[in-house]
C-alpha cells in the first residue's frame, strides 16, 4: 500500500531545500515516483498600469521568471539524481493556487510548506497551503516553516475526533502509517470526564480497525478545555518524541475558523513536525 506518486512544490522560497529534501526522501522510502510543479503566475499588475508597459517590458518580465524556473528545474533534477529518485518536472503556467490544485489531482500525496508571513515569492504564496488543501481533494504533506530534517512517519499522532475529515486523513495516510513503529490515536476530551467512556469507545474503535490493518495503534485520551485542543496535541507530540500528525483539516466553515479559531488554524501557525492534512 505504498505512495506511488509523490508532489512536491517547486518554488524560490527560502523554505525550498527542506521540503525537497523531505519530498526526496519519502519518495525514496516508498519507492516512489516524485513530481516536482513549479508554477509561473501573472504578476500583480494593476489594470490601469498594464497597458503603459509596452509588450517588450512583459516579454523581458516572462523571460525572467523563465530563467529562475530553469535553475530550479536544475535544483530539483540533481536532488532527485543524488537520491535515485524516478522524477517528473511540471512547468505550469496559471495562477499559483489553481495550477497546484490541479497537479495535485494526479497524485497520492502533495508537499507544501507551512506559510512563511514574511515572504512572498509570487502573487499567491500567501494562500498556500491553507487554499489548496481546502480545494485539491487530495492529501497535503505541510511541513513546519523552519523545515524537518528527521524521518517522517515513524512515530504518528492522528487527531482522532470520529468526523468525516478525520476519518478522511486517516485512510489518505494509511500508506504511511502501515510502516510506522509506532502510532497514538489521540481523542482530546473537551467535554469533560462524563464524556469519557464515550472518547475511550470511539478511540478504541478506530485503533482496532488500524490494528487490523497491520498499524502498530494505540488509543489514548486526554482532557483539554475547548480552545486549548491545539497546544494539547503538540504536547503529546513532543512527550512522545514524534514526527507526524494526522489530521482533517477545516472541519468548519473556513469563516467560523476564522473567527472562533480551531485545530486546524492553530497547527496551520505553530506546527513543530509536519502534518498530513485531508478536507
Amino acid at each position: 500500500m505504498a505512495l506511488k506518486d509523490i508532489l512536491v512544490h517547486v518554488d524560490s522560497s527560502s523554505h525550498l531545500s527542506a521540503r525537497l529534501d523531505a519530498a526526496v526522501t519519502l519518495a525514496k522510502a516508498h519507492g516512489a515516483f516524485l513530481v516536482g510543479v513549479h508554477v509561473i503566475s501573472p504578476p500583480d499588475i494593476p489594470d490601469f498600469i498594464r497597458p503603459h508597459l509596452g509588450d517588450e517590458v512583459m516579454e523581458r518580465q516572462h523571460a525572467t521568471l523563465r530563467d529562475q524556473a530553469d535553475r530550479l528545474h536544475e535544483t530539483f533534477e540533481a536532488a532527485c539524481a543524488e537520491a535515485g529518485v524516478g522524477h517528473e518536472w511540471r512547468l505550469i503556467e496559471d495562477g499559483l493556487v489553481d495550477g497546484l490544485v490541479r497537479q495535485f489531482r494526479y497524485v497520492d500525496l502533495g508537499v507544501l510548506s507551512q506559510r512563511d508571513t514574511h515572504e512572498e515569492v509570487q502573487v499567491g504564496s500567501r494562500e498556500i497551503p491553507d487554499q489548496v488543501v481546502l480545494s485539491a481533494g487530495r492529501p497535503s504533506l505541510v511541513l513546519p516553516m523552519d523545515g524537518f530534517t528527521r524521518p517522517i512517519g515513524r512515530r504518528v499522532v492522528i487527531a482522532w475526533d470520529a468526523s468525516r475529515l478525520a476519518t478522511r486523513a486517516l485512510h489518505d495516510a494509511m500508506p504511511i502509517l502501515v510502516d510506522a513503529e509506532r502510532v497514538t490515536v489521540l481523542v482530546v476530551n473537551t467535554a469533560g470526564e462524563g464524556h469519557a467512556r464515550a472518547g475511550a469507545v470511539t478511540g478504541a474503535n478506530i485503533s482496532a480497525h488500524l490494528t487490523r490493518r497491520g498499524v502498530p495503534a494505540t488509543p489514548k485520551q486526554v482532557f483539554a478545555d475547548g480552545h486549548q485542543i491545539g497546544q494539547t496535541v503538540l504536547e503529546e507530540v513532543a512527550e512522545g518524541d514524534n514526527d507526524l500528525v494526522v489530521m482533517g483539516a477545516w472541519g468548519h466553515q473556513r469563516w467560523r475558523e476564522m473567527v472562533l479559531g480551531g485545530l486546524t488554524r492553530f497547527m496551520m501557525r505553530h506546527m513543530t513536525v509536519p502534518v498530513l492534512m485531508s478536507h
